[in-house]
């Protein structure tokens, strides 16, 4: 065992680690526990590229989109779902680390020619982010913009505040969050990555991309953790 490797494991019988998803304490040097780990649902080619899923599971032909296509390293299933929970109430550097190390590894697989010349991400009201402190979708996409070498831009903004998604059904999230979003200036990148936690309908990442592409941007790949499995997405 290397000397920090020995500190941090010496830290971590006093201050115990928990794993990323479910919040049970784990082994030191560990992120997750076993359980967690063997309760993943991944999303493996081959994929749909419009709505993410793996084509076996796609019923994207019913839905069209502002954002030009789709990419996520796991279904909100199991461990994943207890882990992107988390993340939304505690701002753990561990997940947000391993989660934006799995959204890069996808979109690399997925789309290795396109040329992304910037991250943005979905953004929260100013009066939102300070009182939860932070911005999980930033966090997620500042991670990932460093591990592409992409500029991170933080122009698009959250107008007003609206109701949580999570509370309305399928036919009413797509109108609560119309005109919500803004763009600060006009913009010069082609093309994108626009990244969220967690894509339901797609009624968010959405609005963002027709905003995007309305101040000059070309296409727009809407990069997630995770996505509601397809029978599931009307709830």
């Amino acid at each position: 065992m290397k000397l920090r490797d020995a500190g941090e494991y010496l830290l971590c019988m006093v201050f115990p680690e928990r794993c990323i998803f479910c919040n049970e304490v784990i082994e030191p040097l560990h992120l997750a526990c076993d359980a967690c780990m063997a309760d993943m649902h991944l999303i493996l080619p081959p994929s749909c590229p419009y709505c993410g899923c793996h084509e076996q599971d796609c019923r994207c032909a019913e839905h069209r989109h502002c954002y030009d296509n789709v990419v996520a390293p796991f279904y909100y299933k199991g461990a994943v779902r207890s882990g992107i929970l988390r993340l939304t109430k505690w701002d753990d550097p561990r997940a947000v680390d391993y989660f934006a190390a799995q959204m890069t590894a996808a979109i690399r697989r997925e789309y290795p020619d396109i040329p992304f010349e910037a991250v943005f991400y979905v953004p929260m009201t100013k009066g939102d982010q300070r009182e939860r402190g932070y911005n999980q979708s930033q966090l997620l996409a500042r991670e990932v913009a460093k591990r592409l070498g992409l500029p991170l831009q933080h122009h698009l903004i959250k107008l007003y505040q609206t109701a949580p998604q999570k509370q309305l059904k399928l036919w009413q999230r797509q109108g609560n969050v119309l005109g919500a979003f803004g763009v600060t200036q006009l913009l010069e990148e082609s093309h994108v990555l626009l990244v969220d936690d967690l894509l339901t309908t797609g009624a968010s990442m959405d609005e963002c991309a027709k905003m995007l592409k309305l101040y000059g941007v070309t296409t727009v790949t809407a990069l997630t953790a995770a996505l509601t499995p397809p029978d599931k997405g009307d709830e």
